[in-house]
Parts: C-alpha cells; sequence; structure tokens
C-alpha cells in the first residue's frame, strides 16, 4: 500500500520542579494548598458593580482595573485583556501591561451601544507579603452597557 508501519516507544518525561501560576488560583505563602483568589479577591472596572448594567457614560469614566481583597492585602493589577463584544460588529481585544485602560481601549469603549458586552479577562495581579511578590490570576468581569 506504499506505507510503512512504525511502532514508536512512549517516551517519559519527569517534571523535577513545578510552580502553580493556573487561572484563579494563588499560592499563598502561609497555607498548605493553593487558595481559591476568588474566595477573597475580585478584580473591579473602576467603581461599577460587575452584577448590573451600566450606561455608556459611567462605563467611560473608568481608567482602570482594580482589587478588592476581603483579607485587607493591596494587590495591584499587573495585566489585563478587554473584549468588547459588540451586538452589530464583531469583537474587538486590546490588552494592558499595567492597570490602566490604554488610549485603544478608550477609543474602543466610546464605539458601545446598548447591548454590548465588556469583557474584562486575563486579569493578572500581584502583591509582596514577607519580601516574596505574591501574583494572582483573577476571574474576569463582565458588563452589558445599558
Amino acid at each position: 500500500d506504499g506505507t510503512d508501519d512504525l511502532e514508536l516507544q512512549p517516551i517519559v518525561l519527569k517534571v523535577k520542579t513545578y510552580t502553580n501560576d493556573g487561572p484563579y488560583d494563588l499560592a499563598y505563602p502561609n497555607a498548605n494548598e493553593p487558595i481559591k483568589t476568588d474566595s477573597f479577591l475580585t478584580a473591579t472596572f473602576g467603581d461599577l458593580d460587575p452584577n448590573t448594567r451600566h450606561s455608556k457614560d459611567a462605563i467611560l469614566k473608568q481608567i482602570e482595573i482594580g482589587t478588592f481583597s476581603k483579607t485587607g492585602l493591596d494587590y495591584t493589577v499587573t495585566s489585563f485583556k478587554l473584549i468588547v463584544a459588540f451586538k452589530k460588529a464583531p469583537a474587538t481585544v486590546a490588552s494592558s501591561n499595567s492597570n490602566k485602560l490604554k488610549p485603544k481601549m478608550k477609543e474602543i469603549l466610546s464605539r458601545i451601544a446598548s447591548g454590548d458586552r465588556i469583557i474584562i479577562e486575563g486579569i493578572r495581579a500581584q502583591t509582596t507579603i514577607n519580601g516574596e511578590v505574591i501574583k494572582a490570576n483573577l476571574s474576569p468581569i463582565i458588563i452589558t452597557v445599558l
């Protein structure tokens, strides 16, 4: 039939070190296992409540992504992605390597209309505890335009 059959031996890889930096959990230094950040740390889009719809004017007043910690720790957002899912146009994505909205993001947000959705995902934050940098991956924020 013109093909050769090969029998390959399995390859076993051994992981020597592994640090879990996976989504939604945090390697907290004083615990035996990772803590789910959703239990004590959430991302915020300025002063907007993500559980309600907001007007375009209220959305355009926001300038940064912040954090709210039930434990009082001061986390700073280090990067995030902004996705605007327009009802009548293709979705648009922009990224930031800080907690601030970039000019391109503000331009994208200036085009939103009623029913459009704003998704802020890939939110990474960090804090320093006892000289050690602790990183966290936060849950997305979804806001619907009023």
